[in-house]
């Protein structure tokens, strides 16, 4: 009987993702080396042509990997990217949920999968970001946008805000976790949440000074520091204060050499 049309990719996709299934727990173990092709063909339990037939290669397998956990992680998205809370509640809830997702679900191993692989690969590379971490940040971005348009938040760069509030979230995660910094400096995990998204808040609030305010002030108070200092010549020697005869600003000199620092 002769298939129905789409009915061969539906099939095909279908086997894509049980083979992934299996896959998982040995792509997701880190307590062994990284595994080949051949031992991921072993871990789906097919043959070695099987697994090529579906992934061709083993970046193939990855990138289809990473695919397939951000497609899984989707659901929880509008979760992120919607709230109807305050600014300040609305932050700390937020790096609450990312952080039960990350820690208590195991969602950060898909990143340590992506990361491992990606670095310096342009095929794997690429997938992680554009399958789980870009479409994180861009759940964050439209939290944060809500909150600008309700006048909540600063008008900012809200990509950068959005990786200000993420960054910290992942390192902590990788450091406590899965780099063992739990018995190397033990953090207080729920402590870090709250200093996180009071730190945000503070620098974000429509009511916190801007940026721009901060960098001024700090330019005036270096240029009130400096008031009434010698200035240094562009050869490297001091220049003569007002009043002061360009002789006796200059270097001392020996034998009729110039002296060296």
């Amino acid at each position: 009987m002769a298939r129905t049309s789409g009915s061969r990719n539906r099939d095909y996709d279908d086997k894509r993702v049980a083979l992934l299934k299996r896959l998982d727990p040995r792509l997701s173990d880190f307590s062994q080396a990284r595994p080949s092709f051949r031992e991921m063909a072993g871990a789906a339990g097919v043959s070695v042509p099987t697994l090529r037939h579906y992934f061709k290669d083993r970046e193939g397998v990855v990138q289809a990997y990473l695919v397939w956990q951000g497609g899984e992680s989707a659901r929880y998205r509008p979760l992120v990217a919607t709230t109807e809370d305050p600014f300040q509640d609305s932050i700390r809830k937020v790096l609450q949920g990312a952080a039960f997702g990350l820690k208590d679900m195991g969602r950060i191993r898909t990143h340590v999968v992506g990361l491992t692989e990606g670095l310096h690969n342009d095929r794997v590379g690429p997938s992680y970001l554009q399958a789980t971490l870009e479409p994180l940040l861009a759940s964050v971005e439209q939290r944060l946008t809500l909150h600008v348009a309700r006048g909540e938040m600063r008008t900012v760069d809200i990509r950068h805000a959005a990786v200000t509030l993420v960054a910290p979230l992942l390192l902590a995660i990788l450091h406590q976790r899965e780099l063992g910094g739990a018995a190397v400096r033990l953090m207080d995990f729920d402590r870090f949440l709250d200093d996180h998204a009071a730190a945000f808040v503070r620098a974000f609030a429509s009511d916190a000074p801007a940026l721009s305010e901060g960098r001024k002030s700090r330019a005036e108070s270096q240029g009130q520091a400096h008031a009434g200092k010698p200035r240094l010549a562009a050869a490297g020697r001091l220049a003569p204060a007002k009043g002061e005869s360009r002789g006796a600003a200059g270097p001392a000199r020996r034998s009729g050499k110039r002296s060296r620092l």
